[in-house]
């Protein structure tokens, strides 16, 4: 399947910019925030039939919202 990067680099960035807002909105340690997240995410590698390059983009932003998490949050209960 063939993806158009273009498309997919402009659906990230308007998703990085919502992930700005959900911030503003929501903690980054609430359950709205994190559902929202995972939901997101994931509208967006259906749009793209789980191609594997937009699956390891995803993911890496994934992982890096949870690095942070486990920075900052991790060892707090």
């Amino acid at each position: 399947m063939k993806v158009d990067w273009d498309a997919f680099f402009d659906d990230l960035k308007k998703w990085m910019e919502a992930n700005n807002v959900m911030l503003q909105k929501y903690s980054f340690t609430s359950d709205e925030y994190w559902e929202w997240l995972v939901k997101t995410l994931s509208v967006i590698e259906s749009r793209y039939h789980q191609h594997p390059l937009v699956v390891g983009f995803l993911s890496a932003i994934l992982e890096y919202q949870e690095n942070i998490w486990r920075k900052f949050y991790g060892n707090q209960k």
